[in-house]
């Protein structure tokens, strides 16, 4: 017979979330093993697939959509190549990147050389791939896929250990002060990370400002992005498409504005005002010409690490308030 005496919990209530921990596991690592299938798959490529050297007959920085993501950029690149006395001409994709800066110094490199690298299907010979070798690129997708099947599984394990809980409630019951003191240094943790985080992005922007050089870029073109998408919520962001001179040399490349807004509309006309409003000022990178930004200190740009700080400092109030209470406890 099941009861309940004084604050102990009825055993049956421990059971649910306990499954529920259990169900969550088994899909972490359901979906953990799929990445591992994917990276083995990608290590079976580089180890048994042959590499042949191809031309570069042209290449380009080309902008790509990635679900509804629009701000990302690929290095597209026209090959050819011989294989088993065959000539093959082919398009690939060196894999999309937010970054333009790196995509166009790798399309920039490879122009350079003149040839690229390629591993080839034994079983087809139009069924290529670049990036060979055991580099980050290659293995970032597994990683992608593997990130929220460890998530499932660390809620997984939280909420198991949270379903024997019983056993912490009745000695919490017994030493307050200790739980106090707990909670306080968690809160206190996470409230030192978040700031760390923010003064981090913020000493970033700030570096940029003061060492980054100001220069005059023509907008050539604008259009909008679409950043992301949430069930309620789109946003979207002017993107300008600007030529700057630095170093004897003119870049074009894509720079986006610091503000989001949830309407498409309201976003062109935002790039329309900047198309007619003409040139613009960029802040470029002196030691790496392809890296600018609008504005690395604007409003927009330090929303994120804001929010960052205010968690942090949240956290370390609530930790001053946990320190306190647990002191008022002890008399």
């Amino acid at each position: 017979m099941l009861t309940q005496v004084g604050s102990f919990t009825h055993p049956r209530k421990g059971n649910v979330p306990l499954g529920a921990a259990i169900f969550l596991c088994i899909v972490g690592l359901l979906v953990v093993g799929n990445a591992a299938r994917v990276a083995d798959k990608l290590r079976t490529e580089i180890r048994t697939w042959p590499r042949v050297q191809a031309h570069v007959d042209s290449a380009a920085v080309v902008s790509v959509e990635i679900g509804t993501r629009r701000a990302t950029y690929d290095g597209r690149y026209w090959l050819t190549y011989a294989y088993n006395g065959r000539k093959h001409a082919h398009r690939v994709n060196d894999g999309a990147s937010s970054d333009w800066a790196s995509v166009a110094h790798a399309v920039d490199a490879a122009r350079q050389r003149g040839t690229v690298t390629l591993l080839v299907n034994p079983n087809d010979a139009i069924d290529v791939t670049m990036n060979p070798g055991y580099t980050f690129d290659r293995f970032v997708w597994p990683a992608v896929l593997a990130a929220p099947g460890l998530l499932l599984l660390t809620l997984g394990v939280a909420l198991g250990v949270a379903s024997r809980g019983a056993n912490r409630n009745n000695m919490s019951a017994v030493h307050p002060n200790r739980t106090s003191t707990g909670n306080a240094v968690f809160a206190a943790s996470v409230g030192v990370l978040c700031i760390g985080i923010a003064t981090a992005v913020m000493v970033h922007a700030v570096h940029q400002r003061i060492r980054w050089a100001p220069v005059q870029a023509r907008i050539d073109s604008v259009d909008v992005v679409h950043l992301y998408a949430t069930r309620k919520v789109s946003k979207y962001s002017p993107r300008l498409w600007v030529a700057y001179e630095q170093g004897g040399h003119t870049y074009h490349r894509p720079v986006l504005t610091a503000s989001e807004s949830i309407d498409q509309f309201s976003a062109q006309q935002e790039g329309g005002l900047a198309w007619h409003a003409g040139p613009t000022r960029v802040f470029v990178n002196p030691s790496d010409p392809y890296q600018a930004t609008l504005d690395p200190t604007s409003s927009g740009k330090l929303l994120l690490p804001v929010m960052f700080l205010l968690v942090g400092l949240g956290c370390l109030a609530l930790a001053r308030y946990r320190w306190m209470a647990r002191r008022r406890a002890a008399g």
